[in-house]
């Protein structure tokens, strides 16, 4: 699992718009999670151990520049300069627990703009602005159930 975490974290390098946007290719990522899912269940872990998040996913594989003006939320507020990416992303996320929402917040904060992640304990409102909603959902689905979700462009 190493070599593939390792491989992931240098897709920045190897694709200067992942590099730019400061995230790691997401094919790349999605791939990660499902060879983790199948090394799970081959290993006859325990579904509570599979929720668990990928650790690639909590480290700091790149940073966005800091022209990109990212919101950064805060216990629920939030700031931001402007507006950025095609898609405006809300949804509710439920069953997550303040630790699991932090990490979903530090990760759209480095794939998009605009971010917001406030509630709890188990509950919280989600949005954010990026040019692929499939990271914001995907971010969620590790994170807890999604529902309630609504996309614009």
């Amino acid at each position: 699992m190493r070599a593939g975490s390792d491989a992931l974290s240098h897709t920045p390098e190897q694709l200067p718009n992942l590099a730019r946007a400061g995230v790691v290719d997401a094919g790349g990522a999605g791939l990660l999670l499902v060879i983790e899912a199948l090394e799970g269940v081959l290993a006859g872990r325990s579904a509570q151990d599979a929720r668990r998040v990928p650790t690639w996913w909590t480290e700091e594989i790149a940073h966005r520049p800091p022209e990109a003006n990212v919101a950064i939320t805060v216990d629920g507020d939030s700031h931001c300069d402007h507006s950025d990416g095609a898609f405006e992303v809300m949804y509710l996320l439920e069953g997550s627990d303040p630790e699991s929402a932090h990490r979903l917040r530090q990760h759209l904060v480095r794939v998009g703009a605009s971010v917001l992640v406030v509630g709890g304990p188990t509950q919280w409102r989600v949005h954010v602005h990026l040019d692929d909603p499939r990271q914001a959902l995907e971010a969620g689905a590790l994170a807890g159930r999604v529902t309630n979700v609504t996309t614009s462009a």
